[in-house]
């Protein structure tokens, strides 16, 4: 019964909300995060590379998880007034664990009005060197690369960008059963604890950090690993264009 119940569950999100839209949006929001922690820690004095870059992951991640709780109480309360303000979809009732005699377990939510297509958050992901495009000021006429003591540099930027376009590009992909499913297990724990077993109590997060973590921790590796070899090219770099331009550390 209880599978049952969960696939109507996770079939009415799909149908009343766009899941990809919805998880696009919040990568493009953990993407900002992200690049916002670094710059707040730069002006705060945070000059190390090393140990910038890693923590501003961190800060990025725990935003992407915030979110994914902040997605779940749209889901559920999504309300103006009491009003909805979309077309009421569908309760489902679980029975009591006493029979047909006492009331059921209700839940349900409203239909969403996302936006169009899901995957042009990364569209611009790659590696652009242009006039005016590095951290410090400008006028100079471009960027004079050097490859012979960089290419670590650059190979690690480039793995970095190509991590990060897959890793969101599977979240994405994965968002019709990363969502439902986390919206499913906050159902579990809050409303239907008393007629789940302990085993079935939901855990939104668990499920959540077990879809994420492994492309989390890929991405961390390649952070702390161009932070590292950034520093060591450039001991003195606060940013990484810095570093690209500077010359080898003597």
């Amino acid at each position: 019964m209880k599978t049952g119940l969960a696939r109507r569950f996770k079939e009415r999100i799909l149908r009343s909300y766009f899941v990809r839209c919805d998880m696009s949006l919040i990568l493009a929001v953990v993407i900002a995060s992200g690049v916002g922690a670094s710059k707040l820690m730069l002006e705060l004095g945070v000059q190390s590379l090393e140990v910038r870059y890693p923590l501003a992951l961190l800060v990025s991640f725990g935003a992407f998880l915030l979110l994914i709780r902040i997605w779940i109480w749209y889901v559920f309360c999504r309300s103006l007034g009491g009003v909805d303000l979309g077309e009421i979809v569908d309760f489902v009732d679980v029975p009591s664990p006493g029979g047909s005699g006492g009331p059921p377990v209700r839940f349900g939510g409203g239909s969403s009005g996302g936006g169009g297509a899901s995957d042009q958050w990364s569209a611009g992901a790659g590696l652009k060197v242009s006039a005016g495009e590095s951290g410090g000021g400008g006028g100079s006429g471009g960027f004079d690369f050097d490859l012979g003591d960089d290419w670590a540099l650059l190979l690690l930027l480039a793995a970095l960008i190509l991590a990060i376009v897959c890793a969101g590009g599977y979240l994405i992909y994965v968002a019709p059963h990363i969502l439902p499913e986390a919206a499913w297990q906050a159902s579990l724990g809050a409303g239907l604890a008393r007629i789940a077993k302990p085993a079935e109590e939901g855990n939104w997060l668990k499920g959540v950090l077990r879809a994420s973590i492994l492309p989390f921790l890929v991405v961390l590796a390649l952070v702390m690993g161009l932070a590292h070899v950034a520093h060591s090219h450039c001991p003195q770099a606060a940013k990484l264009a810095e570093a690209l331009t500077c010359g080898p550390a003597n």
